[in-house]
């Protein structure tokens, strides 16, 4: 399944307030409450800044214009946003002005929900993943016993592994098929585990150092949980830091993703023979061979 992603399109602000010098006390009002600086001038080729003594205005460089057909997870936006004025960015289509591309405008269904099918996809295959290379219950438990017996979080490691080996969580395993009622977290630091020998990387193609268990796992609570990644408090409305964080966090799940399903549709085509391969990459045509 190809990777799911939200163009800017579907969820930049386009519903615009540009300046007004007939009312630039309501312009300091807006700013002072959103935490913004700036408003784009109705000629929509410049906009409008604070400054300590009033209002100035500049042309819109390139550097703070993307196309609304742009992914919004497209590696280049968490630097362009980071780096503009009031973390705005001008959208545009075919050279026409369409409207503002601010960080909290991630804050949308349409956002949590593309990440939720990505992991939805991401988890199953993995589960399928693992099955197929020959890994079960009783490799995941020796993993948690290795863990255990460390110093570093031993507490955490040997409380997991007795809830791994308890009669219920067995019992749960039976019924629900192999790897199903583990956690998202406990197959990634797995797969991480077996990453760190070359044994282990020539098995599963995960190259040491590749996969960040925790990021990814923590990323996927935020998302399943609906949790604010823009920064939010009662205090303040936004955070950059928090945002930038968490675009980064989807980078690393994003290159996650595509190597995981990569490696297992590169082992499946490994173990293929000459027709089933051409099966595989012609599979709505006819051929004989």
């Amino acid at each position: 399944m190809k990777w799911l992603e939200p163009n800017i399109k579907d969820i930049h602000t386009t519903d615009i307030i540009y300046y007004s010098s007939l009312h630039n006390d309501t312009c300091d009002k807006i700013c002072a409450t959103l935490d913004i600086d700036l408003f784009p001038d109705l000629s929509q080729s410049k906009y409008w800044y604070k400054t300590s003594t009033g209002w100035s205005y500049e042309n819109i460089k390139e550097s703070q214009k993307v196309n609304v057909d742009d992914k919004i997870f497209d590696i280049r936006l968490g630097k362009m946003i980071e780096k503009s004025r009031s973390y705005i960015l001008f959208t545009y289509c075919n050279n026409d002005f369409q409207g503002l591309f601010h960080f909290t405008d991630y804050d949308n269904p349409i956002v949590y929900q593309s990440l939720y099918n990505n992991y939805y996809h991401f988890e199953s295959t993995l589960r399928t993943y693992l099955d197929y290379l020959g890994f079960n219950h009783n490799d995941i438990e020796n993993y948690y016993k290795k863990k255990s017996g460390e110093k570093k979080n031993r507490e955490y490691y040997e409380r997991r592994f007795r809830e791994i080996t308890s009669e219920r969580f067995r019992k749960e395993s039976n019924k629900y098929g192999k790897f199903q009622t583990y956690e998202l977290r406990d197959l990634l630091r797995f797969v991480v585990s077996l990453s760190k020998s070359s044994e282990g990387q020539k098995i599963t193609g995960v190259p040491k150092g590749s996969i960040k268990a925790e990021d990814i796992a923590d990323l996927r609570n935020t998302i399943m949980h609906s949790k604010d990644f823009t920064g939010r408090t009662p205090e303040i409305l936004h955070n950059i830091e928090n945002f930038i964080k968490f675009f980064e966090r989807v980078q690393h799940f994003k290159y996650t993703y595509r190597l995981i399903l990569n490696e297992f549709k590169i082992i499946k085509l490994k173990n293929m023979q000459k027709g089933d391969i051409i099966k595989y990459f012609y599979r709505d045509k006819q051929y004989k061979y």
